[in-house]
């Protein structure tokens, strides 16, 4: 195995799987603010497509046209996971001893370009491109799904170097991999416990509680609900949920699919202009692809996760939140 492949590494303390990427520092970085001038060569503008590897995914701005592109996907050039001509095997079962465990990082690593636009965010794309950019995600999700060594695919956005961001060019990233990943399995869990005690789905009961207390409600509309949720761990930090249980986000149908768009789009718009273009990340979660039962399948949803207040040494170390924006108050503001 080379020193620079990733390699995935379990923890059996956390019981968790580390990857080691140690390419990914050699990833290029322009991001030293939210908006600055453009780089004499951004691999993502409109122009720059012969040094990024070959578009996995085109959509266009105009139908038929695919010289002007809206939305591209490519693979990370920097990843890491790395797919495999061969047969993956799975992660090695964990044995209770002190063995170490490690198994070559196989899956798939992606970047979305949202824009060919250089200087375009979330907040002032036009409702028809971030339809497109929605798309796009639940296109790549449902192709990935046909590739049976995939269990899961991870989906997330660094926005701002405050949440993680390299480069300043809009864009998401989506890793998928041979084993679900250790958040999904958290919250399979939880509704494990929840269906043991004789509830249903937690976040069907958490809807409908908030549809009638409605005061961390930011936003309702005919399938979706924005919301705060009760115990935010992060500032300003919005849910968007569907309002009946729909296991699998790549299943979504064109109409429901461009209401999210306009819910997800405003969503994101009243974080940038209400708090001054913070640094946030957003992430999506869905079911495992090939799940056996119902036990192993989450209500999709997203998670908008802003850095008004940033992470610290609190958190890091005791795995607790301190948050100085109550839901209630946010939810207020984010109002539309």
């Amino acid at each position: 195995m080379s020193e620079q492949s990733p390699e995935l590494r379990f923890d059996p303390i956390r019981e968790i799987w580390i990857s080691l990427a140690p390419q990914r520092t050699q990833r290029p970085h322009d991001n030293e603010g939210a908006l600055q001038s453009r780089p004499k060569l951004c691999p993502f503008c409109r122009g720059s497509e012969h040094i990024t590897p070959p578009s996995l995914l085109t959509i266009p701005r105009n139908a038929g046209d695919v010289e002007e592109w809206a939305v591209r996907v490519i693979p990370n050039a920097f990843p890491a996971v790395v797919p495999s001509p061969d047969a993956w095997p799975n992660p090695p079962a964990p044995t209770g001893d002190a063995q170490p465990l490690r198994h070559t990082a196989v899956g798939y690593h992606e970047v979305i370009v949202e824009s060919p636009d250089h200087f375009a965010h979330m907040s002032n794309v036009d409702g028809a491109q971030f339809e497109r950019i929605v798309r796009s995600y639940r296109d790549r999700l449902t192709e990935l799904s046909r590739d049976e060594r995939i269990a899961h695919v991870s989906l997330w956005k660094n926005s701002g170097v405050g949440a993680g961001a390299s480069l300043n060019h809009i864009h998401s990233q989506l890793l998928a991999a041979p084993f679900v990943s250790a958040e999904v399995r958290r919250k399979i869990d939880g509704v494990i416990r929840a269906r043991e005690r004789g509830q249903g789905c937690p976040w069907c009961e958490l809807v409908s509680r908030e549809l009638v207390l409605r005061s961390r409600i930011v936003h309702e509309s005919r399938n979706f609900v924005t919301l705060c949720p009760f115990a935010s761990r992060f500032a300003a930090e919005m849910w968007i949920l569907p309002k009946t249980h729909i296991t699998h986000f790549e299943r979504i149908e064109d109409d429901t699919l461009r209401e999210l768009a306009e819910v997800w789009h405003r969503s994101l718009s009243q974080l940038e202009t209400q708090f001054d273009h913070p640094a946030y990340n957003f992430a999506l979660y869905t079911s495992p692809f090939r799940c056996t039962s119902a036990n192993e399948t989450l209500h999709w949803h997203i998670e908008i996760m802003p850095r008004i207040n940033g992470i610290a040494g609190f958190e890091i170390g005791s795995g607790n939140w301190i948050n100085t924006i109550a839901p209630e108050g946010a939810a207020q503001r984010l109002r539309f």
